[in-house]
């Protein structure tokens, strides 16, 4: 949130702090340990009732498998996403691997080539559930 934006009073707005995966399992696991709520509230400068909710959902976060360097994990974000990071990290490794120099325009092109392929091969898959798909095949590009 732009920490210009005015709430109703007309008082600036505190941006909202978004809390790291990496955090969120360390928050976990002290409570695990015994630490109360009310002191990793303190430790991490969050509400308690943040801390509560990140307790509530540990089975949740303890599931996620976030791809490397990811640290905050969206709604948003689907499976396709996690797989096509992994992906092109996969492409840019063996680009590098080979001394191909790799721009930007160069991976925003690659992405949008795994995500078409990798959204084409989803809406395949659940056409031909029944008759297995061939699953995805990287192109070379």
């Amino acid at each position: 949130m732009d920490p210009k934006v005015k709430d109703k009073t007309g008082e600036k707005k505190k941006p909202k702090k978004m809390i790291s995966m990496e955090a969120k399992h360390e928050i976990i696991a002290k409570h695990e340990r015994g630490v109360r709520i009310i002191d990793l509230a303190n430790e991490y400068g969050h509400n308690p009732s943040t801390i509560s909710m990140i307790i509530k959902q540990k089975e949740a976060i303890k599931k996620l498998q976030p791809s490397k360097g990811v640290t905050i994990i969206s709604k948003l974000r689907t499976d396709i996403h996690d797989e096509m990071e992994q992906l092109l990290l996969l492409w840019i490794k063996e680009k590098q691997l080979v001394g191909d120099s790799v721009s930007e325009a160069i991976i925003c092109e690659k992405v949008g080539t795994i995500f078409q392929d990798l959204k084409r091969d989803v809406t395949e898959t659940e056409g031909e559930s029944s008759q297995g798909g061939e699953g995805f095949k990287a192109s070379d590009s």
